[in-house]
Parts: C-alpha cells; structure tokens; sequence
C-alpha cells in the first residue's frame, strides 16, 4: 500500500450526546488540527440486560437519526465523521462475571441511498449471553469491536469469530497496537499526575468530569483546559500522521491488508516500512504464530527504515500479519508499534 492510500482517524470518541465536553460538530475541529481523515463518532449507548431497554441518560437508540444527522453535518472535505456507538451493559454483578459482558464499539453498515446507517433497537439487546449478543450482531451486518481490552476483556471466552477487532490498549501512554510512544502532552500542559488504577502508576490523564477531585483543576474552566490540552498535543508532535510509523508495503501473493489471497507451499511475502526510532522486532504472524523475524543481522535491524522478503507455506493457515517494534536504546519509555491488520488466506 502506497503512503498516499493511508487512511488516519480515531476509532474511540465521546461528544456531549453522552459524557464528551464537546458536541459532534466542535471536535471536528481537534481532529482537523490533528490531520486525521476520519473519526468514528462513539457514544455511549447502555442497554438494560437480560431485558433489553435503555439504561442511563445517555444516547437512546431513538436518537439515533439525529445523531446520524449531527455526524454528517460534521463532515467536511478535510475530515469524515461516521457514526457508531460504544455499548454498556447494565447487568448484575454476578452475571456479568460469569458471561464476560463488556463494552464494546459498534460500527453499523452504512445505509442504502444516502440514509442513515441502520442501528438495532434496544430490544435487540435482551435475552442473549454476550457472545451469543456479539455472533447476533456480526451476523445482522454489524462491527462489533470489543473495548478497553487494556481493562481484562474476556477474549479468552471467544473463538474469535464473534467480533471483527479489537480496541488497542493504551497503557501508562503506550499504545500497543497500530500506535506509537509521544509526549504526555497532559504533562506538558502542566495538568497534576495522580494515581492510576488500570495504568498501575502516576498518570497526567484527568478527564474532565474529575476536575473537581484535583485541587489544582477545581477552580479552572473545564473547557479551557481540555482546548489546552490538544494545543500542548500539537506541541510536543507524535500525534499527526507525519509522526507515526508508516507501513510502507504489506502484501501476500500480491494481495495486500484485509484482502483474500490463495496460499500455499510458497506465498511470497513483502513488508516494508519507516519508523522514527531503531526498529528492534519485525516479524510475521501466522495464525498467532511466529513465522518469520529478522534476526539482529539482518539489514533493517537497528534502522529507521526496513523490508522484510519471505518465502513461506502458508498452507493451513488463515492469516498473516506483520509487527514492528521499535525503541530508543537505553529508553524503553521512547518506544512505537506498528500492527498492519492481515492479510487472509484461501487454502
């Protein structure tokens, strides 16, 4: 894939249709600055389960074509705002043990003729286990992508086939997945670093409705300081297109991210790549399995820069992705990740 075919956005935000300080057509404006092409618009929707039902006062599913509508007028050439919504699920404590209920994003289709994409009932909700919730919703034409699995997701209950992704996990400023290292911009914009729960540390992250529990925000405008935020972001970079990694080239028997291609004994593989740190680990997966790295010989071992060409059988195999990881030695705090999504097989 070529660096112009490269799409940036944001796949995890809130506006004020649920706990966001900002409405739809605002932060159109962060992520302009931000140079990103897209965003997935995801506020909160809460069901009631098992029953099925709106829980909480956040966004119903009845105002879902307004919504629609808020998130077209929030396009603009520079930037597409396409709705989706993050599911909570009211259940009981108990049960929400033992079936693994947790949040998850859903992207729905997009609608025929130029109307709204088509978004299920509460109703549709009730009466299902959450993998049987999670299979529905795959099924009826749905993304279903499981949340926060940073915070102990229960992916070790799912086959896999019942979503179609997973969220990254953003520990302590460290994004894992299709991310990379920056700044702590909340540092930077001189925010207080407090105790953490899911980081396990000192974290600069205040959301804005915790401004009251920090003597040095409590007295300060919420939306003042959240603007100043994304200004010290800016600032401090590692947050544009520009400065993360770049998949240069990823492609199976010609076949490149997210298309199908024939395997075989001999699926020719072809990955490149450019980072601003010394690439440490390159390697391709298959099906959860390490099938090829470079070796701390191999030419883009230690550089900014890399291709990695192989010859392998695939036969049997699902899908190959790649991983780059990349550090500043002697800083493991300076660190960034790329994770192309794969390529799928046809045996």
């Amino acid at each position: 894939m070529s660096a112009d075919a490269q799409l940036w956005g944001d796949c995890h935000t809130h506006s004020t249709y649920s706990d966001g300080l900002f409405s739809v057509t605002e932060l159109t404006r962060f992520y302009e600055a931000f140079g990103d092409d897209f965003r997935f618009q995801t506020d909160h929707l809460l069901v009631a389960v098992p029953e099925g039902g709106p829980a909480g006062t956040w966004l119903h599913a009845s105002r879902w074509p307004e919504y629609c509508a808020a998130c077209r007028s929030a396009t603009t050439p520079r930037h597409v705002c396409l709705p989706g919504v993050e599911l909570g699920w009211q259940v009981d404590a108990d049960r929400g043990a033992r079936e693994g209920w947790f949040h998850t994003k859903l992207y729905p289709p997009a609608g025929a003729d130029g109307a709204p994409p088509a978004l299920p009932d509460e109703s549709f909700f009730g009466g299902k286990t959450y993998l049987e919730l999670l299979a529905r919703a795959k099924a009826e034409g749905l993304r279903p992508v499981v949340a926060h699995i940073d915070q102990g997701a229960p992916l070790e209950r799912m086959s896999g086939a019942e979503i179609c992704g997973l969220e990254a996990a953003v520990v302590s400023g460290r994004s894992y997945l299709s991310g990379t290292f920056h700044g702590d911009c909340y540092a930077a914009a001189g925010w207080p670093a407090h105790p953490n729960r899911v980081a396990g540390g000192q974290t600069h992250f205040s959301p804005w409705w915790d401004f009251p529990n920090c003597a040095e925000l409590r007295d300060r405008p919420a939306r003042d300081l959240v603007v100043q935020i994304f200004e010290a972001a800016l600032r401090s970079g590692r947050c544009r297109p520009e400065d993360y990694p770049l998949l240069r080239a990823f492609t199976v028997n010609g076949k490149g991210s997210g298309q199908d291609t024939s395997a075989g004994a001999k699926a020719e593989i072809v990955a490149a790549w450019r980072t601003h740190l010394p690439v440490r680990i390159a390697r391709l997966i298959a099906d959860g399995t390490v099938a090829a790295e470079i070796a701390r010989t191999h030419p883009a071992f230690g550089q900014t820069e890399g291709e990695l060409r192989a010859v392998l059988d695939l036969r049997g195999k699902h899908y190959v992705r790649l991983e780059i990881e990349a550090a500043e030695p002697g800083d493991e705090a300076k660190r960034e990740s790329l994770v192309a999504n794969p390529v799928y097989l046809i045996n």
